[in-house]
């Protein structure tokens, strides 16, 4: 089990006659002995040194018993524990300008280092390499609160410290019964805090944030106070009273022509007495209405929404406006819209565009609360919300294709016959929305993704796939949808395969989708390059053949029919009924099938088409053709080697 070491400071004493700069602090021996045994350990000051601290008491400085010193002791390997020295007593029951202080730090070995700070403030950063500390100025009480610290390598055989002051102080004597707080600026908005002081060198130098104001409460009491930086304000620095609400200000300049003000950083320990007289003023810090725009492109594409606001102040200066902005959030309390000023931007009454927030980069219809605010003397002063109503931006997703239905449905009979039957021409999808602010998007038929397409811009953004095929009798879903940040939109189109126009030629290929036995009550087969059908072997034997079965979205379709038939036989008719796949209305022994015909004539050679004299009718019961032959007594083969199915009127 580790040992843990209790390193005790006890009876720290120091003597601090009036307007002392520093002290000097002996340390006696810490043992290493474990917490369960730990002694107090006396901490003597040098009385002939001059130091100072915390309340003025006529002609000196005294210590209170509310006095606390942040100690932070660091290990060789960098580990920290940071206490605190706590008043213990005067010393021998004397007055406060000798007191003494008492705390431990508890660690795992003994420090290397050890770091004294004042005021104890829990925002006090130890870097445990470098030793340096970063203080946050702008975290003050208005007490006499100087900043003061110190840093000693730790000896086991004793340690002494100079506890030095890191800046300036203010001692405002505030003569205005309505002021409750005092900020500080420098006139050239210089960053006030945090700093970073190293201790061994007395150098300062500024962090990467950026605090341009020190505000503190009013004492009322006794004088005000605040702590400076040691920040080079070469033109000076400002003071701004207000009330509570922060409604009311006065502002009083001090500028380097008057001897107050300047250089700082040349003024460590100093107290500087300043009156302030006068009386408060109201401002005015005030928004317009916001403005609402979905931009577009010089083309007409949409290329996001815009919204717009102007603010407006009077009767108070840009050196204590901290931060400025607005907020826009749609009714899921979703914040859609932000912009944020720090005070290095002055309001200067011009119309702001509002930041992006969160990929709303276009905002859809609805209704939205604006919410403008500032920061002012510490304090975030919320204006009055707003609630506006955002258009619809009126995104447009258009599917482009035609399958021959389409042309049909469209009335274009002849044009829908000329159509193939399995092709979507021209395949595309446009939208108005710019490709520039498209974070996703896709196109699928049925599911599978289109993949590349050939995109154009211009009035419209077209994503462009050509023709293409589907074999399948049927309905195909395509689908395309675009995100722009948070927003998806969709379009959605079917496409109708009906098999129409058809044309079967066999004599390259045995068909496909056909009756797969090719037979009824007769025969039928391929031979030849043909499709033959056999019948009357037995007394009224009819053969028959039947086409694939074709996909009817709407209903019924109106349909005609030619083919390329012969036979050895005269007299010979081929008859058309629409019917279910596989099935016919033939019965054996009677034929019922109805009297749309062909007549055929002798002779076994492709000839050419011959167009049936009517239109038949195919509907969701009956959605395929057969085609049977019967003969006046005997036998007979029919040759089937074209054939065409059409759309009819």
């Amino acid at each position: 089990m580790r040992k843990v070491i209790s390193y005790v400071r006890n009876l720290v004493r120091f003597a601090l006659p009036m307007l002392a700069v520093s002290a000097c602090i002996g340390f006696d021996a810490i043992p290493d002995t474990p917490i369960s045994e730990t002694y107090p350990v006396r901490l003597s000051a040098d009385s002939s040194l001059p130091v100072t601290r915390v309340s003025v008491d006529g002609t000196r400085t005294a210590w209170e018993q509310d006095d606390k010193i942040q100690v932070t002791a660091v290990s060789a390997d960098g580990r920290q524990a940071t206490s605190e020295l706590t008043w213990f007593s005067g010393v021998d029951g004397k007055d406060s300008h000798f007191a003494t202080f008492s705390g431990f730090v508890t660690m795992e070995s003994a420090p290397r280092e050890c770091h004294f700070v004042y005021p104890v403030r829990s925002s006090t950063i130890v870097d445990s390499e470098t030793g340096n500390i970063t203080l946050y100025y702008n975290s003050q009480t208005g007490l006499h609160e100087p900043v003061m610290c110190a840093s000693v390598a730790y000896d086991k055989d004793g340690m002494s410290a100079k506890l030095d002051h890191v800046g300036a102080m203010l001692e405002i004597d505030v003569r205005m019964p309505q002021v409750s707080q005092i900020t500080l600026v420098g006139n050239r908005l210089e960053t006030l805090s945090p700093v970073v002081y190293d201790p061994h060198t007395g150098q300062v130098s500024l962090t990467s944030q950026s605090n341009v104001q020190i505000t503190v409460p009013v004492n009322p009491d006794g004088y005000t106070y605040i702590a400076v930086p040691p920040v080079n304000m070469e033109k000076g620095f400002s003071l701004v009273c207000s009330n509570d609400d922060a409604t009311m200000s006065m502002i009083r300049s001090f500028s380097s022509d008057g001897g107050a003000g300047c250089d700082f950083s040349a003024k460590r320990g100093h107290i500087m007495h300043l009156a302030l007289e006068g009386e408060l003023e109201n401002y005015s810090i005030t928004s317009s209405a916001p403005t609402v725009e979905h931009t577009r492109s010089s083309a007409g594409l949409l290329t996001g929404t815009s919204v717009r606001f102007t603010m407006y102040k009077s009767g108070t200066s840009d050196k204590v406006i901290e931060e400025w902005g607005a907020t826009l959030l749609n009714d899921a309390d979703e914040v859609v819209r932000r912009i944020s000023y720090t005070g290095s931007t002055p309001i200067r009454g011009e119309e702001i565009t509002m930041d992006i927030t969160d990929s709303w980069k276009l905002l859809p219809a609805g209704t939205y609360v604006f919410t403008p605010y500032y920061r002012i003397y510490g304090q975030i002063v919320s204006l009055d919300s707003r609630s506006i109503t955002v258009p619809d931006p009126g995104v447009r997703i258009t599917l482009h294709g035609q399958t021959s239905y389409d042309i049909f449905l469209a009335g274009d009979v002849s044009g829908a016959n000329s159509h193939t039957n399995t092709t979507i021409k021209d395949v595309a999808v446009s939208t108005n929305v710019d490709q520039n602010i498209i974070d996703v998007y896709s196109a699928t038929i049925d599911g599978v993704d289109l993949g590349t397409a050939t995109v154009t811009s211009g009035s419209e953004l077209k994503a462009s796939y050509g023709d293409l095929t589907r074999n399948k009798f049927k309905k195909y879903v395509f689908k395309s949808s675009i995100q722009v940040g948070k927003l998806t939109f969709a379009a959605e189109k079917d496409f109708h395969i009906t098999g129409l126009p058809y044309e079967g030629d066999f004599r390259g290929s045995n068909p496909t989708g056909w009756d797969p036995s090719f037979s009824l009550l007769g025969a039928a087969e391929y031979s030849d390059r043909r499709i033959t059908i056999k019948g009357g072997i037995i007394s009224d034997q009819v053969g028959a053949t039947v086409t694939p079965q074709y996909y009817l979205p709407d209903g019924n379709i109106k349909v005609e029919t030619s083919a390329d038939v012969c036979c050895k036989k005269n007299g010979v008719l081929i008859y058309i009924e629409p019917c279910v796949h596989g099935k016919s209305s033939i019965s054996n022994g009677s034929v019922t099938i109805t009297p749309h015909k062909i007549s055929t004539f002798g002779s076994l050679s492709s000839k050419d088409y011959i167009a049936a004299s009517s239109t038949l009718t195919l509907t969701p019961s009956t959605p395929c053709l057969m085609y049977a032959a019967t003969a006046p007594g005997g036998s007979y083969n029919i040759g089937l080697y074209r054939l065409k199915i059409n759309y009819a009127k």
